[in-house]
């Protein structure tokens, strides 16, 4: 079996990590497959992350088990970005890619809202995604743009990525399942 290839950082920079948690469910789902968020996070990035975001779209009424795999995201450290569905019947559509798009935009561009103890300004800020969608397309670009390091994890083969600089295929990874 051929060991994937995992995300070394480089000391000048720092890293985050975006999940879209909407898509990485859906692709476990397509996989039949149960996903272990933290060891997904610990495989995905040897280096230390100044934050890992979860973004994800929940129903409209409470379920209990939404609220505790979040819950026991949040307990894991990992910070959680949640849309609510419509009711059914309502047409409006709700997305997780625009907060995704703009806070790694911001994060790259070094908005004081992703401060952390250890932020330099003259350091570069990297960026891991897991499971983009091609909405995120253009962001990603952009993140290459301003010359941050940009990885991108998700399962199969990667599609025409422009943008990206590091491939990291999730399925070859055993050991982020349950």
């Amino acid at each position: 079996m051929k060991i994937p290839k995992v995300v070394k950082q480089q000391t000048d920079s720092e890293l985050a990590l975006f999940v879209d948690g909407t898509s990485l469910d859906r692709a476990a789902k397509r996989l039949n497959k149960r996903l272990d968020i933290p060891k997904l996070i610990e495989r995905v990035s040897t280096a230390k992350c100044s934050f890992v975001r979860y973004y994800n779209t929940i129903p409209s009424k409470d379920d209990a088990r939404h609220i505790a795999f979040m819950d026991n995201l949040r307990n894991h450290g990992i910070e959680v970005v949640m849309r609510r569905l419509p009711p059914i019947g309502i047409t409006k559509r709700v997305a997780i890619d625009i907060d995704m798009a703009t806070d790694i935009i911001g994060y790259t561009l070094h908005h004081p809202s992703f401060a952390s103890d250890w932020t330099r300004e003259d350091k570069k800020r990297g960026v891991i995604v897991v499971c983009p969608t091609e909405e995120l397309d253009r962001t990603l670009e952009m993140v290459t743009q301003t010359g941050s390091p940009l990885s991108v994890a998700d399962f199969g083969r990667p599609r025409s990525l422009p943008y990206g600089r590091d491939w990291i295929n999730l399925e070859a990874f055993s050991d982020i399942w349950r």
